[in-house]
């Protein structure tokens, strides 16, 4: 028996995500990657060219709070940016594409994203209806989509509505704290209606969508136009709204069909160096590298057989790719012979300067075992022995400072000593004020101290704490300028690491 609420439609829900900031951030993330060190003071301005003048197109949020406008001229931005600045060169198809990347990233909260190029600023769409069973409510998926923005540098505003004109229009429009949140409070612009048009409303003192739903239909018609009753239609969901989804891009594939069965490996092995290049021209056009390939033959009587390499850095390398298949092919079971060859990226990255290395790791990972080749990486634990582990290189990535940041972006930020001690070292501590610290024979002087900060087991945890890791635990600065990190028990008090 079907339950009375089984059969009823679903609620279209929409989330819009828009970015204030975008050219000026996409500027800034596309020069850390090229190796230009810009501070989180440096005012960054994004300079375009407009009937042979130079203006800034975007800027980002520290220059805007000093009153850099967009559309001023550069000459009069760098008065009001005396301090430390970056002129960065305005490039539409990097924004376009950037932008499409995020919202084929963003197909993890749900697997129908949009793009709205025609609004005032860029914007993301994403169909959540139906995934109520996936993320608890509206609010803290908005709040998750946030962080997760901000962790790579962009800011951004979201809204959530009936509709995908409503939710652009809620998350484009600027709001006070105190503002309502309701679509008849949001500017007309927000509409995105034409400039001419919303000029001509400036000038009957039309500037909310409230003033326009005051106006008859006929009037909003003669005067501004079946546009902008259609654009208020479609915020209000009266009319429809038709928005192309994103889709990924497909992934490189090359494949041959051999003249009938080839036992040669010679001639294996040529037609798999034909592949590796096909795939390296695709991966090149799309500015990528391959992490995960696979190359599938198909036998006249055998199984099909396949070999799968994981890259420890995106590779383009047709060289290093054939190198890598090759020996695969010699101990290839094929039976009365080959027929077709198949070679398929499974996955992609952006390419590394450290191509070099990544194919001297995945050399070592291919000779010595996957599991053998291991980097040092954090994670996910307060407690400070565990917070860093040995990660098989292939399975965690290459690139750990990437990983770091991720990870830094989303773990709550404690005081932890640059260097951890092998073992606790006994010390005589006195607290208070005219401290000391007695360690390793020397007594120094307490200029201050922070703490106590208590360190348990976490409630999922099975096994107890080790005997290093429990207790209270202090961050004292001696007289000489460094900073100990002490640990305080019933069995007195010892010095855990130190600060460099």
């Amino acid at each position: 028996m079907i339950a009375p609420n089984a059969m009823q439609p679903l609620q279209r829900r929409m989330l819009a995500v828009a970015f204030p900031r975008w050219s000026a951030e996409c500027a800034r993330r596309t020069a850390r990657r090229q190796g230009v060190a810009i501070g989180s003071e440096t005012a960054v301005l994004v300079i375009a060219e407009s009937h042979g003048a130079r203006i800034v197109h975007d800027c980002c949020s520290g220059a805007a709070a000093i009153g850099v406008l967009r559309g001023m001229s550069l000459v009069q931005a760098r008065a009001i940016c005396s301090g430390a600045r970056v002129e960065l060169p305005h490039v539409p198809e990097r924004d376009a594409s950037m932008l499409r990347a995020c919202a084929v990233w963003c197909q993890r909260f749900s697997p129908i994203t949009m793009m709205e190029p025609s609004a005032g600023m860029p914007v993301v769409l994403i169909d959540i209806t139906g995934c109520e069973r996936i993320h608890p409510s509206e609010p803290a998926l908005e709040q998750r989509v946030r962080h997760a923005m901000r962790a790579r540098g962009f800011t951004a505003r979201i809204a959530c509505a009936a509709n995908a004109a409503a939710a652009v229009a809620l998350a484009t429009a600027r709001r006070t704290p105190n503002a309502p949140r309701t679509l008849e409070a949001c500017p007309v612009r927000s509409l995105r209606i034409e400039r001419k048009v919303i000029e001509r409303m400036h000038e009957v003192n039309i500037r909310r969508v409230g003033d326009l739903l005051r106006c008859t239909r006929a009037s909003l018609a003669s005067r501004f136009g079946a546009h902008t009753l259609r654009r208020l239609d479609q915020a209000f969901g009266r009319a429809v709204q038709h928005i192309e989804p994103v889709r990924p891009r497909p992934l490189p594939v090359a494949e041959r069909i051999l003249d009938g069965p080839v036992v040669a490996l010679d001639v294996l092995q040529i037609s798999m160096q034909e592949l590796v290049g096909a795939v390296c021209v695709q991966l090149h056009a799309l500015e990528r590298g391959a992490r995960e390939i696979e190359l599938a033959a198909d036998c006249a009587d055998a199984p099909r057989w396949t070999r799968r390499l994981v890259f420890g850095a995106p590779s383009a390398n047709a060289r290093h790719m054939s190198g890598m298949l090759a020996p695969s092919l010699e101990g290839m079971k094929a039976g009365l012979g080959v027929e077709r060859l198949r070679l398929a990226v499974l996955r992609m990255g952006r390419m590394m300067r450290q191509e070099a290395i990544g194919e001297w790791v995945d050399t070592l990972c291919a000779r010595l075992g996957a599991d053998a080749v291991l980097r040092c990486g954090l994670v996910e634990d307060h407690r400070p022995r565990r917070a860093s582990r040995w990660l098989p290189v292939l399975r965690h990535g290459f690139d750990a400072r990437a990983t770091t940041q991720a990870l830094r972006a989303r773990v709550v930020q404690a005081w932890r000593p640059s260097l951890l001690l092998r073992r606790a070292e006994a010390a005589a501590v006195t607290l208070g004020s005219g401290g000391s610290v007695r360690w390793r024979g020397d007594s120094h002087a307490v200029h201050a101290w922070h703490g106590p900060e208590r360190i348990a087991p976490p409630w999922t945890a099975t096994a107890a704490l080790a005997p290093d890791e429990g207790g209270d635990f202090w961050r004292a600065q001696c007289d000489d300028g460094r900073w100990l990190w002490l640990r305080r028990t019933r069995d007195g008090w010892t010095v855990l690491g130190v600060w460099s």
